[in-house]
């Protein structure tokens, strides 16, 4: 058997900072997303032409974006308006912004032979688009955006592969 399949997939958004192994199961988000990807984090190098060859320019790496298709689903207040407040923080309004975040994924194989998790930490929510058709479910796309690193050179993206069925023990 290959591949990881959603059902082994379970996906926590929880306060910034938050290590692997503190995630609670009120910070997973079960039953709502259809589809997660991330891009970014590109290390570009530019060469410039100079008498005689070339210099290569190191730029920066660009942020990360994380993003979810999800289906709202109407199961209490706490989740109804999860992603409001992820965009728009407990103000509720386009003057208020949400916390960062720490976004940890979590990907057991069926038979428990391995764990595989992804951490992205001080992420910010920059896009919340909620739409409707009339033949529809309230649906939108939330996307997260954050640097490679922090201030002080720390990662903000940490993954491992571990045997069993348990967090591996990512701390930031």
């Amino acid at each position: 058997m290959g591949g990881i399949f959603p059902n082994e997939t379970t996906i926590y958004i929880a306060p910034v900072d938050v290590d692997a192994a503190s995630v609670v199961s009120s910070d997973s988000i079960v039953g709502e997303i259809t589809n997660w990807s991330l891009s970014g984090g590109e290390a570009d190098i530019e060469s410039i032409p100079v008498i005689g060859g070339f210099v290569d320019k190191e730029n920066p790496r660009s942020q990360f974006e994380v993003s979810f298709d999800i289906i709202v689903q109407n199961t209490a207040a706490s989740t109804f308006d999860r992603y409001d407040i992820f965009k728009y923080g407990t103000g509720l309004t386009s003057a208020t912004e949400g916390d960062a975040k720490t976004i940890w994924l979590k990907f057991t194989s069926g038979v428990t032979e391995y764990t595989k998790a992804l951490g992205f930490n001080n992420t910010k929510a920059i896009t919340w688009e909620p739409e409707m058709a009339a033949d529809d479910m309230l649906r939108g796309t939330m996307t997260f955006k954050f640097s490679p690193t922090t201030e002080l050179g720390a990662a903000n993206l940490l993954t491992s592969t571990i045997a069993g069925s348990t967090m591996p023990a990512l701390t930031w």
